[in-house]
């Protein structure tokens, strides 16, 4: 199972670090069994997915950061974390039953594939919302990713598209860095969670950090991923309706 689980994940990181994001939400989908069966508890898997999202979205940020430093608008970046990770940080502390988590994250999946296909869709529609949206927003997808485990900039980037916040370009940068602070923040809260912790799920983490790396370069390259965007919201869609009607 661990070979499987290395494989998806490889893949995974690398489909999702091209696209700017760090995989949280198909972490989760594969560890939840809604593809294979997978005997691992949900608090386990939940810590291994936000270790995994937020190690390549951190990579991400600090490679396209560096290549991007004067188009990023740091102040309000800082200002859309400081407004996340509060209820990131909450939401990674309340006390859900099983069923209702995997009841969030199935919805959670639906979002995270209309908001992979929303720029896609509408690609040509911006600026029709106004800038300061983005804060309220921002709040709400902290929390949605401390509940489900999903770092949120699968969420934030249509809203950034729609506004002028930022340049196209600078938005991956803008959504690594809530993915990683979001997640890095609910891993805090995880810890807990660490006792008896399978130790063979760290094996997961260099696997995504070797996609990552390669996903990122291909994002850099510019190359054009629209086809395996459309690819991977169709199988969180299949991933989601798995898990809400089991």
């Amino acid at each position: 199972m661990y070979i499987i689980l290395l494989i998806c994940f490889f893949l995974v990181s690398l489909i999702y670090a091209s696209a700017g994001f760090g995989g949280g939400s198909l972490y989760l989908a594969i560890l939840s069994g809604a593809f294979f069966s997978v005997s691992i508890p949900i608090p386990q898997f939940k810590f291994i997915a936000l270790l995994c999202n937020g190690t390549v979205a951190l990579i991400g940020f600090i490679q396209l950061a560096r290549s991007n430093k004067s188009n990023v608008p740091w102040k309000q970046l800082f200002f859309i974390l400081l407004c996340s990770s509060p209820l990131a940080l909450l939401a990674a502390s309340m006390k859900i039953q099983n069923e209702t988590f995997l009841i969030w994250l199935g919805y959670g999946l639906l979002l995270a594939a209309i908001g992979i296909l929303l720029p896609l869709i509408v690609n040509k529609i911006t600026h029709i919302l106004p800038t300061h949206f983005i804060y309220p927003f921002a709040s709400i997808f902290g929390f949605l990713s401390g509940i489900t485990g999903i770092g949120g900039g699968v969420y934030l980037a249509p809203i950034l598209h729609f506004t002028s916040f930022a340049k196209d370009k600078s938005i991956t940068t803008i959504t690594t860095s809530f993915i990683a602070v979001n997640s890095f923040v609910a891993l805090g809260a995880n810890l807990p969670n660490f006792e008896e912790f399978n130790s063979k799920l760290f094996l997961l983490v260099p696997a995504v950090i070797a996609g990552g790396f390669i996903g990122n370069s291909i994002l850099r390259l510019k190359m054009n991923t629209s086809h395996l965007k459309i690819i991977t919201a169709f199988i969180l869609v299949f991933a989601a309706i798995r898990l809400l009607i089991r």
